[in-house]
C-alpha cells in the first residue's frame, strides 16, 4: 500500500517526485527503505500509512542493519551463526563429554570467535526483505526521475 501510494503521488505531485527522484543516486542498502519513508514524512497519505503499520513495517525497517562484514561474500554464502548448544553437541560427539580434548576444542571455538560472527536464519530473511524494499525504492526513484526528465524535454 505504501509503494502504491507513493507511486500515485509521484504521478500527481511534482514536490514528491523531486524528493523521490533524489534517491536514484543513493546506494542500495538495508537502511535505504527507512531513509526513504522518513524523507516522505511531508506527505499526509504516506505518513498515515506509515503510522498505521508502524508496529510491523516501521519497527522492521528501523532495526539496525546487519554489518556487511557478516554478509560475506554474499547473503547466500554468508557464514551461519553457530549455536552454542549445537557446537557443544558436535564437540562432545567427536571428543567425548568433559574430556580435556573437549574443553580444549571448545576454548578454540571461543578464541576463534565462532559464536560472534555469522548471521542467523532470521537475519538472513530480514536482509533479503529489506533489500527487496530497497529495490522498490530504486524503481520508484527511477520512475520519478524519468517523469522529471520527460517534463524537462521539449517536444518538436
Amino acid at each position: 500500500m505504501l509503494t502504491e501510494a507513493i507511486r500515485r503521488d509521484i504521478l500527481a505531485e511534482p514536490e514528491i517526485r523531486q524528493v523521490v527522484s533524489a534517491f536514484a543516486k543513493s546506494p542500495v542498502s538495508e537502511s535505504l527503505p527507512n531513509e526513504f519513508l522518513t524523507s516522505l514524512s511531508s506527505d499526509d497519505r504516506v505518513t498515515k500509512l506509515k503510522e498505521r503499520y508502524s508496529q510491523s513495517i516501521g519497527d522492521f525497517l528501523s532495526l539496525q542493519a546487519v554489518p556487511d562484514a557478516q554478509i560475506n561474500p554474499d547473503i547466500r554464502h554468508a557464514w551461519p551463526l553457530s549455536k552454542i548448544a549445537d557446537k557443544i553437541e558436535t564437540i562432545e560427539t567427536g571428543y567425548g563429554k568433559d574430556t580435556p580434548e573437549f574443553w580444549k576444542r571448545l576454548q578454540e571455538c571461543i578464541d576463534d570467535g565462532d559464536f560472534l560472527y555469522g548471521i542467523t536464519a532470521q537475519e538472513r530473511l530480514m536482509i533479503v526483505q529489506r533489500y527487496r524494499f530497497a529495490r522498490d525504492v530504486k524503481l520508484l526513484a527511477l520512475g520519478a526521475e524519468v517523469l522529471d526528465q520527460k517534463n524537462n524535454l521539449s517536444t518538436c
